[in-house]
């Protein structure tokens, strides 16, 4: 069971390593549409200050996915690095990640600025 738990583990550490590859590569300007959405579920759920959305897999995904990418080049986004993944069992076929984060922003006539945050 213990070297399940860690072939499972690694499996997520190299999920989220991945993503944060894509991430850099597309704030470079090479940004990857189909790799990125083959990472959601056909529907998937969003969450963040202002609510909680539904969202489908679909073409729409497909086509906001260069313009986010856009707003986040726009307000200064140089970085977006994984700083540690903390994963937690909750039975033998469900995990839970924390993800803790750090942005690096760069915006025009400002100082850079960090930002730490965590995705769960």
């Amino acid at each position: 069971m213990a070297q399940e738990k860690t072939s499972i583990e690694n499996r997520i550490n190299q999920f989220f390593t991945a993503y944060e590859k894509r991430y850099a590569d597309a704030l470079a300007g090479s940004i990857d549409v189909e790799s990125t959405a083959a990472v959601f579920a056909d529907s998937f759920i969003e969450a963040n200050p202002f609510g909680v959305q539904a969202g489908k897999n679909d073409e729409e995904l497909r086509k906001v996915i260069p313009q986010g990418m856009d707003f986040y080049r726009k307000i200064g986004t140089k970085s977006m690095e994984v700083d540690t993944v903390s994963i937690t069992t909750l039975d033998p076929l469900h995990y839970l990640a924390k993800v803790h984060w750090r942005a690096t922003y760069a915006p025009k006539n400002k100082e850079e600025l960090v930002i730490r945050f965590d995705v769960i």
